[in-house]
Order: structure tokens, then C-alpha cells, then sequence
């Protein structure tokens, strides 16, 4: 693993004596992505920049032309690094940009232990040693997912400037787009930033709930108990086409003026960060595994978006852990709703079913030790399911978690599933 960690973003060049002589083309992006760095390609990047070899001795003109094509189209990429894997790319690019271009290499060595490449000193502020043994536990012991919000957390807070950089980028870069298609039809694209692409999902996700129900009862009334979702009249793909229209179309129809309703979008942080955000701190890297600032699903969000939110929504202070209260219905309710269920399904992100990565959004709240077995109604003795795996839960399979937080399945036979 790489003993640095980067927020610069980098522009790679690909030289035509890799991609076009040796059909080289990924690798190179791979090793600078694993190495921390965040890899943009460059806009007709199949293009030569103009050094070929001695063509920019022989054909001056043509090859200066060449160049500026080339750097503006770097330019459109933002990038505070270009890295090229050949030293004339780098001599003829370097001479029309004042953008460090640097060779690959240099920058994996940089990132993995080696010195600051020549012209990237005023860069390593955005460039931080990776923690050591803790790194190391966690990439052993922890999901993939819970590993790389880890790690994210403490890239942010070890390069504060570079992650406000990030931030500011996802918000210029902000674009919607529906263009023809030469053959009929129309291509729908864009970019959002972190929260206003989680409130856009909060809603569609409402309108695609509302299409899968549609053909589900269309099925039912055809087929009765016999239906399946084998039986379902649209793809899953076309029923998301048709809610995003239903839901322009329900923008549409919203007379002007009226009050709109709101989506419910859970943020998730801890107070001291939380806190030291306010007075424009940054929380302790090295308390990386305790910093939350994220939505329900898991995204991570930039601390200044949290705070905004705050400010024009609602906060309520949710106690999961011994320290303070726990939400209680004992045996006098069946089921989680309310605040219970709140409790149980804002710390998850997933079912908590190994393997399973169906978003918690399409999860019930339920018990872990059945109500049958009289389990209790209350937050620890909740987990949130999908609907395939709480139904394998009542056929003798079941879920626990233990002291460390870790969620276990045990089969009918006794045997843990991993």
C-alpha cells in the first residue's frame, strides 16, 4: 500500500509511443489511482500533443498547434498535476502550460516513500503519511465499504484545503444535461453535488417505489398468489425511466407558489466534529475512526454541507451507544415505528445480511431474536433487512451482533455464513 496519501487531482497524458505502439493505456491510470491520486482523462486524449519523436524540430508549426490543442484541453480537466510516461510529451507539453507535468513514475515513487518530484514543492501540503498499523486492522477487519469510508475520512482531515478544493469542484462542476440521439430517442446525463444528489435519490427513489408497486399489483391481479417478480411487465431499468418522468411530471403539475414537500434527508455526525466544524477546526486525524459526517446511505459529505443543512433543517440528537439513553418499547409494541425504528435503521447503510448491498432505504426495521421467540422491541435487538433475507431469518436462519459491532448469520445447521 502507498506510505502517502494524495487529494491532488492529475490529468494523465497518455504518450503515443504507449497507447498507440504498445496499446498501453490503463495500467498506468491504475497504479496512480491506487497510489491515492484522483486520475481524470484528458479529452481526445488519442490525439498526439506534437513532439513525436523530432517532429517538433521538423515541423515547428504543426507541432506548436498540436500543443495548444493539447493544453486546452488539459486545462478543461482542472488538474493541478499532468503525468506522461515519456520525456518529450513532458518537454513539449511543459513548454505552453505552467501546469507541473511530471513523469508517472515520479509520482508513484513520491507516493510510495520517495521525494518531492522537482516543481511539486508547493503541492506536498496536499500530500499526508498514511497511518500505519491502524490502516492495516482495518483493511483486515472491516467491509470494503466501511474501509474506504475510513479512509476517506482521514484523507479529508488530513488535507482540510484540498477536500474544500474537491468540494467547491463538485459544486461549479454541477450539470444537467438532454441531448437527441441522431436515431431517435434522447441521452440523459449530468453531475450533482454530494447533498443535492442525496436529496434527488431521496425523491426518485420514492417515484421508482411507486412503479415497481404499480406493475407488482398489475401481477397480483393477473396471477393472484402465484406472481413473482419474474412476472413484473417492465424492466427495472424502464420502471426508472418511467418515474422520472412521473416525477417531471409531478414537478409540473405543482401549482406556483405552493408550498413543496420537502424530502427527509438524515445526515449523520458526531458532536465533537460536529462542534469543531463550527468553530472552524478540524478535528485530530488520528481520530479518524470516530468521525462521522455522512448521510444514511453512507456518503460522505464535506463538513461545510453539513452545516448548512443544519441550519435550515431540523437536528435531533440520537444517543447509540451506552453513554446515554436508549429508545425502549419493550414488549408493548410489535413492531419498530417512529423513533425506534429511526434508531435502528439511521447507523446502517446496507442490509446487514453478509454479502447483501441493497441500500437501507429497502430495508424493514425488525427484530434480530424474532418476536416469536420474544424478542424484545428495542433499538439493540433491531437490525434492518431486506425483504428476501427477513424472510430467510424466520426459516431458521439468525442475525446477531456482537460487542464490536459485527453482524453475524448463522445458518439452520449452526454454521456461521460467510
Amino acid at each position: 500500500p502507498p506510505r502517502r496519501w494524495s487529494s491532488l487531482r492529475l490529468a494523465y497524458h497518455s504518450a503515443c509511443s504507449m497507447q498507440h505502439g504498445q496499446r498501453i493505456t490503463e495500467e498506468p491510470k491504475a497504479l496512480l489511482k491506487k497510489a491515492g491520486f484522483s486520475v481524470v482523462d484528458v479529452p481526445e486524449g488519442h490525439i498526439c500533443c506534437g513532439s513525436a519523436g523530432t517532429y517538433n524540430i521538423l515541423q515547428p508549426e504543426i507541432a506548436g498547434d498540436l500543443r495548444k490543442r493539447k493544453v486546452e484541453n488539459i486545462r478543461k480537466t482542472r488538474p493541478d498535476i499532468v503525468a506522461a510516461g515519456n520525456i518529450g510529451c513532458i518537454t513539449q507539453i511543459g513548454i505552453g502550460t505552467d501546469i507541473p507535468i511530471v513523469h508517472t513514475v515520479e509520482l508513484l515513487d513520491w507516493a510510495f516513500g520517495g521525494p518531492v518530484p522537482r516543481g511539486l514543492e508547493s503541492l506536498s501540503k496536499h500530500v499526508t503519511d498514511v497511518p500505519g498499523g491502524d490502516s492495516i486492522d482495518d483493511a483486515i477487519e472491516q467491509s470494503f465499504d466501511e474501509f474506504e469510508r475510513r479512509a476517506r475520512t482521514w484523507e479529508a482531515l488530513a488535507d482540510p484545503a484540498g477536500d474544500l478544493a474537491k468540494n467547491e469542484r463538485q459544486h461549479a462542476n454541477r450539470d444537467v444535461m438532454l441531448r437527441p440521439q441522431p436515431d431517435g430517442g434522447w441521452t440523459l446525463s449530468g453531475n450533482l453535488p454530494e447533498l443535492a444528489g442525496v436529496e434527488f435519490m431521496e425523491i426518485f427513489s420514492h417515484f421508482v417505489e411507486a412503479e415497481w408497486h404499480t406493475d407488482w399489483a398489475e401481477a397480483r391481479a393477473h396471477l393472484g398468489d402465484d406472481a413473482t417478480t419474474a412476472d413484473l411487465q417492465r424492466t427495472e431499468a424502464q420502471r426508472r425511466a418511467d418515474a422520472l418522468l412521473a416525477m417531471a411530471r409531478a414537478a409540473a403539475s405543482t401549482p406556483p407558489g405552493s408550498q413543496q414537500p420537502r424530502p427527509t434527508v438524515n445526515i449523520l455526525t458526531d458532536q465533537e466534529s460536529f462542534e469543531a466544524h463550527l468553530r472552524g477546526e478540524t478535528p485530530d486525524p488520528r481520530r479518524y475512526r470516530d468521525v462521522v459526517i455522512r448521510t444514511q446511505s453512507g456518503r460522505r459529505l464535506h463538513p461545510d454541507d453539513a452545516i448548512n443543512a443544519a441550519l435550515i433543517g431540523h437536528i435531533r440528537r440520537v444517543v447509540y451507544d451506552s453513554s446515554g439513553t436508549i429508545i425502549d418499547l419493550g414488549r408493548r409494541s410489535r413492531l419498530f415505528r417512529g423513533s425506534s425504528r429511526d434508531a435502528v435503521m439511521l447507523l446502517l447503510t446496507t442490509c446487514i445480511w453478509i454479502g447483501c448491498d441493497r441500500p437501507i432505504a429497502w430495508c424493514d426495521a425488525d427484530h434480530s431474536l424474532g418476536w416469536k421467540a420474544h424478542g424484545a422491541t428495542v433499538p439493540r435487538n433491531g437490525s434492518g433487512l431486506c425483504q428476501s433475507h427477513n424472510h430467510l431469518k424466520e426459516r431458521g436462519f439468525h442475525v446477531s451482533r456482537d460487542n464490536t459491532g459485527n453482524w453475524h448469520v448463522i445458518d439452520p445447521d449452526g454454521n456461521e455464513v460467510t
